[in-house]
């Protein structure tokens, strides 16, 4: 279950990824979006896209460092969300022209939600390594 929820999040994450960068591109001829909007969006891609490899096994040939780099970047993850999170609320402090973003903000939150995911399903697989190389 665990791992179906990684799998959800993670393909939610990359999907808004790609929409807050495409967001920064194409739809900011007036300048209002912030870059922390782009650098959380680009973040939101390589965090999904690579747990989704990771999970669906598609890195079982890099053994442990598929992992070390996994637990690495979803604690990464972790301080990146918390970051654009936290812009997000000082921003919305005093915002320019009075337009508010809550987009990065709550994308950031979500970045650390589908890390702590990833994070305890990282823990569950090496728990059952561990315990399947003892037996």
């Amino acid at each position: 279950m665990l791992k179906t929820a990684l799998f959800v999040l993670s393909i939610i994450n990359t999907a808004c990824g790609l929409f807050l960068a495409g967001a920064y591109f194409f739809a900011n001829s007036d300048g209002g979006i912030p870059f922390i909007a782009l650098a959380t969006g680009i973040a939101l891609i390589i965090q999904g896209g690579y747990t989704v490899l990771y999970a669906g096994g598609g890195l079982d040939a890099w053994g442990e460092m598929a992992t070390q780099l996994f637990v690495s970047g979803e604690t990464a993850s972790i301080l990146a969300g918390g970051l654009a999170a936290a812009q997000g609320v000082f921003y919305n402090l005093h915002p320019r022209n009075g337009d508010y973003e809550f987009l990065p903000m709550s994308l950031g939150i979500f970045m650390v939600a589908q890390a702590v995911v990833g994070l305890l399903y990282a823990s569950s697989v090496s728990s059952t390594k561990r315990a399947d190389a003892i037996h």
